[in-house]
């Protein structure tokens, strides 16, 4: 008798967490040598020892007579025979697997003697099959669960060290709020660099000043007291223009007074002293402007030099702050990293234990074995049939045979074609 219980084997369990299988491509073409294969495998796993094991220890049918084929075996040798038997090789041998075209659907089909316990194996070696799949992804879901647990308590210890590495270096950097000494130091700069262009552009200035000023005294000679009076400060000075209207004025008197007195006359004398007093302070006045301007130069090139100095100060302030901030980035990183590893870890632990408590195969009993009602073997009506057409093949090739064999003359046919 033939039992068989039908089966969808699917390629993927069903999702419901992340940790589980992907689903397959939905290009069916591009995964048929894949699937062909899968459930090539299945096969070899449903007829494996490890599954008819299972049944065998379930039914106990290292110890069933009939099963083994021993009921009529004297009982003195029965226990000697049945010890060398194999009752996991003689129900491997038993099971049979088929795939149904065009389909998911894969037929388990046993054949025994008993219709009942034909239907019985057929049933518990599919069970244990289902067993058998779901014993291995709970084997890999803990050998998974142990790994990412012994992972998980790495990641945490390295995403501690991390981080205690990142605040140790912003401790001995003194670093608090990188972005706004950034931001300060930057705005530092640029302050800075525009005093310094406009020292620069006003020391530009003074040079040029300094330098008309010596081409100006090398025109008018060192002698002349008064040289400075051809300088463009000096005549854009109202108090210098002042002077040398003063200075005018008491010449055309004392030239006046001359034309009317004699040299020794107080009046004359009393003007000339006035007029000596004014130019003297006219010159004084003169030079004053010089050394102003050559005072003022000196002093502009003192404060570019200072400024200079602020300037490279916090220029390398800025570079300190860009190494410390990409060294701070790097441990940032590296923490980061860290606990987005552990994270994931972590999570992924938590959904391969969840998986293992949904307990989802990929297995389906679509019909249960029943016990069959007729045999399969044998089928008289076509041992008959076929035994008849047998035996007129035999029968005839037989008498063909002996015709040819016949060697004796028995008409006056055989002896015209034998003497011609």
């Amino acid at each position: 008798y033939a039992a068989q219980v039908s089966l969808i084997i699917d390629p993927k369990e069903p999702r419901f967490l992340d940790s589980q299988i992907q689903d397959v491509n939905s290009d069916s073409a591009s995964n048929y040598w894949a699937n062909k294969e899968y459930l090539e495998t299945q096969y070899k796993i449903i007829q494996s020892r490890a599954v008819s094991q299972r049944v065998v220890e379930k039914l106990g049918l290292a110890t069933d007579h009939e099963f083994l084929g021993v009921g009529k075996v004297d009982e003195k040798r029965r226990a000697e025979v049945m010890a060398r038997l194999d009752a996991v090789g003689r129900l491997q041998g038993k099971i049979k697997v088929e795939a149904v075209k065009d389909s998911r659907v894969s037929l388990i089909k046993i054949e025994d003697g008993d219709p009942n316990r034909a239907a019985l194996l057929v049933n518990e070696v599919a069970q244990a099959y289902s067993d058998e799949v779901m014993a291995q992804k709970l084997k890999l879901t803990d050998n998974a669960s142990k790994w990412l647990d012994e992972r998980r308590d790495s990641l945490s210890e390295s995403a501690r060290n991390n981080e205690l590495a990142l605040y140790t270096y912003r401790k001995q950097a003194d670093i608090l709020a990188l972005d706004d000494r950034a931001s300060m130091v930057s705005t530092k700069l640029q302050e800075i660099g525009k005093a310094l262009t406009d020292s620069q552009v006003k020391i530009a200035a003074l040079k040029a000043r300094v330098a008309a000023i010596h081409n100006v005294q090398a025109l008018q000679g060192a002698e002349d007291r008064l040289w400075a009076e051809a300088l463009p400060a000096a005549r854009e000075n109202p108090t210098l223009s002042k002077m040398k209207d003063r200075v005018f004025s008491l010449r055309n008197e004392c030239t006046d007074l001359s034309s009317r007195y004699l040299e020794e006359h107080p009046k004359l004398l009393e003007c000339r002293e006035k007029l000596a007093s004014g130019e003297k302070d006219f010159a004084r006045e003169l030079s004053n402007i010089v050394i102003a301007t050559q005072a003022e130069l000196k002093e502009g090139q003192e404060k570019e030099k200072n400024l200079q100095g602020l300037f490279d100060g916090a220029k390398s302030e800025a570079f300190d702050l860009e190494k410390k901030k990409l060294e701070l980035d790097k441990y940032k990183q590296d923490a980061d990293n860290a606990k987005r590893q552990y994270d994931s870890v972590y999570k992924r632990l938590k959904d391969i234990e969840l998986s293992g408590l949904l307990r989802t195969s990929n297995v389906r009993v679509l019909d249960a074995g029943r016990p069959p009602s007729s045999p399969v073997r044998p089928n008289v009506p076509q041992g008959v049939l076929f035994g008849c057409i047998a035996g007129l093949v035999l029968g005839l090739g037989l008498a063909l045979l002996l015709e040819f064999l016949d060697s004796s003359v028995s008409s006056q046919s055989d002896i015209e074609e034998r003497l011609g």
